[in-house]
């Protein structure tokens, strides 16, 4: 019996850990007030029209402007994934501005750093639609280091010996 405790307890991350992994990033209840009909193209041309509604946009930070204490987070918009990341295949339609309801760290921030973002529409500022972040999820992007040995000679050492250096 204690024996069958053990393996449960070893078997439930194996089987359900991956399933967790995979869910998107912005909560369900967040997202079921989305409306998905509403595109980013149709709010920046008229963002006071749009003022109170619920939108899940992301992008690429572009530049932090600090306000009072907290800051006004400059996006590039970015079509967003099935988990809600931001994904450069298609042309950004423009940039917004994100303001958390919450204060934030704002070492956190770094220019070209993916960002997704679920609040309500306030209006515009400096002719940007301004959105009110609810959920705020930030993409960090992880780089494998390269093998062992190779960590000083930069990209262009060629370890085989053959050409020696490529330019």
């Amino acid at each position: 019996m204690h024996y069958r405790r053990q393996i449960c307890f070893f078997l439930f991350p194996l089987v359900f850990g991956p399933i967790l992994a995979c869910a998107p990033v912005i909560s369900p209840s967040l997202r079921a007030k989305v409306d998905p009909a509403l595109t980013f193209k149709e709010v920046f041309q008229n963002p006071n029209g749009h003022r109170g509604k619920i939108v899940l946009w992301g992008g690429e930070i572009s530049q932090i402007l600090p306000q009072n204490g907290t800051a006004l987070i400059e996006v590039q918009q970015m079509a967003l994934g099935w988990r809600g990341k931001p994904e450069g295949g298609l042309p950004s339609e423009g940039k917004f501005l994100m303001k958390s309801r919450e204060p934030l760290d704002l070492y956190l921030f770094k220019r070209r750093e993916k960002i997704t973002v679920a609040g309500e529409i306030q209006g515009t500022f400096e002719n940007s639609p301004l959105v009110i972040g609810e959920e705020v999820h930030f993409w960090k992007e992880y780089r494998s280091s390269p093998p062992y040995g190779l960590q000083g000679y930069g990209p262009s050492f060629n370890p085989r010996g053959t050409g020696g250096l490529r330019y």
